[in-house]
C-alpha cells in the first residue's frame, strides 16, 4: 500500500502544469500495481488546491474521481 502526496494529485488532475503528463504515466502505473491509501488532509489539500485552481464545477468533478481511482482494483 502505498501513499500518494496532495501535490502529486495536484499535478495529475492539473493539466496546466508541467508535471502532468509525467505524473499521469507514474501514477496510472502505480495504481495498477499498488493499493492506494488517502487520508483526510489529502483529500482536503487536493480539493482545497483544484477548487482554487480549476474552479468550483471542474474541481469538484475530479475531486470526486479520487476514491474511484483509489479503489479501481481493490
Amino acid at each position: 500500500m502505498i501513499v500518494i502526496d496532495s501535490n502529486i494529485w495536484n499535478y495529475y488532475f492539473d493539466e496546466t502544469t508541467k508535471e502532468n503528463k509525467f505524473i499521469i504515466k507514474a501514477l496510472d502505473k502505480s495504481v495498477k500495481k499498488e493499493e492506494i491509501a488517502i487520508n483526510t488532509v489529502i483529500l482536503i489539500k487536493v480539493s482545497h488546491y483544484l477548487v482554487k485552481r480549476l474552479g468550483p464545477k471542474e474541481g469538484k468533478s475530479k475531486i470526486e474521481k479520487i476514491p474511484r481511482i483509489a479503489y479501481e482494483d481493490s
